[in-house]
């Protein structure tokens, strides 16, 4: 478990990461909408966003900890 509570009372390090807490973006807000505007994101992409998130919001975690099994089993190795 890396996320929710599982992570914080596993007592997981994350380095520059303190649980609950959201660092300011790098990106500001202009760069941000410039960004969506060359890779072609429009609105209907922002609905269809938010309509699959009110699909899959009661399985967020079994989602993240399905993610997390699939790359978890995977041997990687650091270059």
């Amino acid at each position: 478990m890396w996320g929710g509570e599982g992570a914080r009372d596993a007592g997981l390090p994350h380095s520059g990461y303190d649980y609950g807490k959201v660092q300011r973006s790098p990106v500001t807000l202009e760069e941000f909408m410039r960004l969506q505007a060359v890779v072609g994101f429009t609105d209907d992409d922002k609905r269809a966003l938010q309509d699959a998130g009110e699909l899959v919001a009661g399985e967020s975690e079994a989602l993240v900890d399905g993610w997390r099994k699939i790359i978890g089993s995977q041997h990687l190795e650091s270059k």
